[in-house]
């Protein structure tokens, strides 16, 4: 899986340890949510999700006493260096769908949580630490890090974008036309691109998600010209001439 350092506008160790705004954060949080237990079970859920599929890790106290960098807590959104928006530092929008017009055979893929598929290196972890107790109020909170790239800092599209681009680089010799399709058939975490064929179509998908794969991304689900239902990765195999699978 493919790790990225965010671009720093400031020094990060100028940062300010803001322990004590986060644990106001955080028992606002446990008021409003304490009022509805539907909201407070489904908050919990999405945060013990993020945990189990290492979004999010506890820090050991070992750990807390150890790290010397500096201790934001929460988002550092003004930290950060600008990067252009999607449609700016992207694929542009309307020649992807041109090139998706021009073969008899569609596909549309998408990239599975694809921010949630790039590591954060250590420093950029500890300055998106936060504060949670499982809506436990009698005990201190533990203090949380953010390992992977997540929605709501400025350069999270173009890093999440440029680490699929790095990944259909890395392995373009396995499949120089998915890399393409990668790099130049893609909108954030849309795959979009057509074919004259539907071997051919299921032929790339299968490639594009292999590719993908080794960099630790995945699929949702492929959707066809023709078919109603969208098929996974195991199902691009069904219809593909043998020749073709063991190409």
């Amino acid at each position: 899986m493919l790790d990225n350092q965010f671009p720093w506008l400031v020094d990060s160790q100028s940062l300010p340890d803001n322990y004590h705004t986060a644990l106001a954060t955080l028992e606002r949080t446990e008021r409003m949510l304490k009022k509805d237990d539907q909201s407070a079970k489904m908050y919990k859920s999405q945060m013990d999700d993020m945990v189990d599929r290492c979004v999010a890790r506890k820090l050991s106290s070992e750990e807390v006493k150890s790290w010397t960098g500096p201790l934001p807590f929460g988002s550092c959104k003004p930290a950060f260096q600008f990067y252009a928006r999607p449609d700016s530092y992207m694929n542009n929008l309307v020649g992807i769908l041109l090139r998706w017009t021009e073969e008899r055979v569609a596909l549309i893929g998408d990239i599975r949580k694809m921010f949630n598929s790039v590591y954060l290196k250590a420093l950029e972890q500890h300055c998106h630490r936060f504060l949670w107790r499982d809506l436990k109020q009698h005990r201190p909170p533990d203090i949380y890090v953010i390992q992977r790239v997540n929605m709501g800092d400025t350069p999270d599209p173009a890093i999440s974008t440029e680490a699929v681009y790095k990944t259909a680089e890395l392995y373009r010799e396995d499949s120089p036309q998915a890399a393409n399709l990668l790099k130049h058939s893609s909108y954030v975490d849309d795959l979009i691109d057509s074919r004259p064929s539907k071997p051919d179509a299921l032929k790339i998908a299968k490639e594009a998600e292999d590719i993908l794969t080794k960099g630790g991304f995945a699929v949702k689900g492929w959707q066809f010209s023709g078919e109603a239902q969208p098929r996974v990765k195991e199902e691009l195999l069904m219809d593909l001439p043998e020749k073709s699978i063991e190409s």
